[in-house]
């Protein structure tokens, strides 16, 4: 009911512009049409809203110039030439018909530009990436320079384990290498000096830096997490900014800054209003904003991330039951957002949630697995750094990207998933995955 009131005071107001000030009706139209779009999220919501303006629109333009060929009462119309009539009832439609070829001729020029700009974008994409990887390979040389200023025998420690795996490497023989050693519990010498190498760096660090307990700041958000069997947290990027990401971890835009890094951000406008925070879903991408940018760059590569669901209890988060930058959401002190209250809403139904419907389906209607998120589109913003030990997987939608980074892969598992899966909407794929995602 609400919905229709909306709609009724969109054509009222409409009509009060055509009767105060006729000139500007179309104005009034394109700013509820941009008012629609940027502050609505609902889809099906967003296209009844359209319609109405420009259905209004065209039904009071019309009337409009009805009105402006009414002949008048004190006298009979002047004759009009048979050409000029013609003219005047062909305007309107060739004026239309005008404005769609314009917009095709606009649509294949785009297309033709965007065509002949892919082989470049590519490249660029390339060697950004190239030069990604050289600055993380610098700033963990940076960072490997600070780690040995506070500790002299952290120096001394590295010479002596890098002098002695040096001189085991310089020992093998190239047609030992791959060779499968006899059974027994140490194969080969070589392998006796590695284990010697790996316990001394093992034993020193116990030495230098006492073992902490592992902490739960969040013991009933880790027991919500763990009835709902969520299993991992969803992040989604540019296949460019994965040097970066695993040499700091994921970043906010403001930390990446402050740090003189300039990554390849999806959300440049921010609408949430909280730049210092990531931005990463549960258990499947948003896959509305995903589609978005995917179309808005055909020319990049992209990669999903999967990762632990301990951030959800062991970082500052706030979890929010629609996309961040919702006017439902984004109004809400961080506070607000940080309760287990807000976390459980995430996965309950509008009704559960406000006591009335928003007009989204429910989760029986979309077949949504306990731990699926209500709105595709929700969202837990994480206010800090993301350590790259967080990342569990790394999910490319080329062969050719994974093979480019397998060395980011190292210690994590790295796969392909060229069609469906994360790459495809969360509807046609939840169904198959919900007993494993």
């Amino acid at each position: 009911m609400a919905v229709l009131a909306y709609q009724a005071f969109i054509v009222f107001t409409l009509l009060v512009v055509r009767v105060a000030a006729r000139r500007h009706l179309l104005t009034a139209c394109v700013v509820w049409s941009g008012f629609t779009v940027f502050n609505l999220f609902f889809w099906p919501l967003v296209l009844l809203q359209l319609v109405v303006i420009w259905l209004t629109y065209a039904v009071l333009n019309r009337s409009n110039e009805a009105g402006s060929r009414q002949p008048s009462s004190n006298g009979p119309a002047p004759a009009t030439p048979p050409s000029a009539n013609k003219t005047a009832s062909g305007s309107v439609p060739g004026k239309g018909s005008r404005f769609v070829s314009d917009m095709q001729r606009g649509v294949a020029r785009a297309s033709e530009v965007q065509r002949a700009m892919r082989p470049l974008d590519m490249a660029i994409s390339r060697e950004r990436s190239v030069i990604e990887s050289q600055l993380a390979a610098a700033r963990s040389a940076l960072k490997l320079d600070a780690f040995f200023a506070e500790d002299s025998r952290h120096r001394s420690l590295y010479d002596d384990a890098h002098a002695r795996l040096s001189k085991v490497l310089d020992a093998e023989k190239p047609e030992e290498v791959g060779a499968v050693p006899p059974a027994g519990p140490v194969a080969s010498p070589h392998v006796r000096t590695l284990i010697e190498v790996f316990e001394s760096i093992a034993t020193a660090g116990r030495c230098a830096e006492p073992a902490v307990e592992p902490t739960v700041p969040r013991p009933d958000i880790r027991a919500v997490a763990t009835r709902r069997n969520i299993r991992h947290l969803v992040h989604f990027t540019r296949v460019a900014n994965l040097p970066s990401i695993m040499a700091n971890g994921l970043l906010s835009v403001q930390s990446a800054h402050s740090l003189g890094l300039a990554p390849q951000a999806n959300d440049q406008l921010r609408l949430d209003g909280r730049p210092d925070a990531v931005s990463l879903s549960v258990g499947w991408p948003n896959a509305d904003m995903f589609y978005k940018y995917r179309s808005l760059h055909p020319a990049e590569r992209w990669v999903v991330l999967l990762l632990e669901p301990d951030i959800l209890w062991t970082l500052d988060c706030g979890y929010c039951r629609h996309n961040a930058a919702d006017k439902r959401i984004r109004t809400q002190p961080w506070s607000a957002l940080t309760t287990e209250q807000a976390f459980e809403s995430m996965f309950a139904d509008a009704t559960e949630v406000a006591g009335v419907a928003d007009g989204a389906p429910s989760r029986a209607a979309q077949r949504l697995a306990p731990g699926d998120p209500t709105d595709v589109q929700a969202e837990v913003l994480v206010r800090g750094d993301i350590a790259p030990a967080m990342v569990l997987e790394l999910v490319f939608e080329h062969r050719d990207d994974l093979a480019a980074h397998d060395r980011l892969t190292a210690g994590r598992r790295g796969r392909v998933q060229a069609r469906g899966g994360y790459f495809d909407a969360r509807g046609f794929s939840t169904p198959r995955l919900s007993s494993t995602a």
